[in-house]
């Protein structure tokens, strides 16, 4: 199959949940990451408050990194952006991380909408 790439999916909590300082500090650690190489894409975030059970939204900052493959992955872990953000920044500010490696298997996305003469869909 077509190789879409791998996801790392890290969840944050502060150790001073709702500092909007810190949380600043946090994500712009998060988007330094983009300058490493093998990185195909950053994406970070907030919590979306939810009342969902299966939803867990007491994170602080969401963050979604995209990479070539998993040897990139792997030789992100190791770069000096990476390790500055985490040494620096993460490891001083974030009470907790979670984790997630995701090997990207599909990519989908839905048909394109037609609008019709009245701007409706």
């Amino acid at each position: 199959g077509t190789n879409l790439g791998v996801s790392h999916v890290v969840i944050c909590w502060l150790k001073r949940p709702g500092s909007y300082e810190d949380r600043q500090r946090v994500l712009a650690a998060c988007r330094s990451l983009v300058d490493i190489p093998g990185v195909t894409e950053v994406t970070v975030g907030n919590a979306i408050a939810s009342t969902r059970p299966v939803v867990d939204s007491s994170y602080d900052v969401g963050m979604v990194v995209r990479f070539t493959d998993e040897k990139a992955m792997r030789d992100y872990d190791q770069h000096p952006i990476h390790v500055a953000a985490v040494e620096k920044t993460l490891k001083p500010l974030v009470e907790r991380f979670l984790v997630y490696d995701v090997d990207t298997l599909g990519q989908y996305r839905p048909p394109a909408r037609r609008i019709n003469e009245t701007g409706a869909r």
